[in-house]
């Protein structure tokens, strides 16, 4: 009777383990998107500063060679986004990531 006991609680935490894991990696959200200037041509190497604006958090990354930019396991909240680069107006966009959404915010 013990062996089945101790099999029955082992199945049941080898069970319970992966839906804990799988719901911590869905807890965060991603904000992406592409810079381009004036003639739609890929803005490379421009700053891109996502600060989640109720805790402060601050990403802070630059524009790949394709002119994107990723800030991925963000935690859910509302986020201001600022695109900055020489020679190039200031570009902000504001909005709120919910858990597990992927916000595309381009800036031209």
């Amino acid at each position: 009777m013990r062996i089945l006991a101790r099999l029955s609680l082992s199945l049941a935490l080898l069970l319970f383990i992966p839906v804990q894991l799988l719901a911590q990696a869905t807890a965060t959200g991603t904000i992406r998107g592409t810079v381009t200037d004036s003639s739609s041509a890929v803005v490379v190497g421009a700053q891109a500063t996502a600060v989640n604006t109720g805790t402060g958090l601050t990403r802070i990354t630059t524009t790949s060679a394709v002119g994107e930019y990723v800030f991925d396991q963000l935690p859910p909240g509302h986020y201001s986004v600022k695109v900055t680069r020489e020679g190039f107006a200031v570009g902000v966009s504001r909005f709120e990531l919910m858990v597990g959404q992927t916000t595309t915010s381009n800036f031209h």
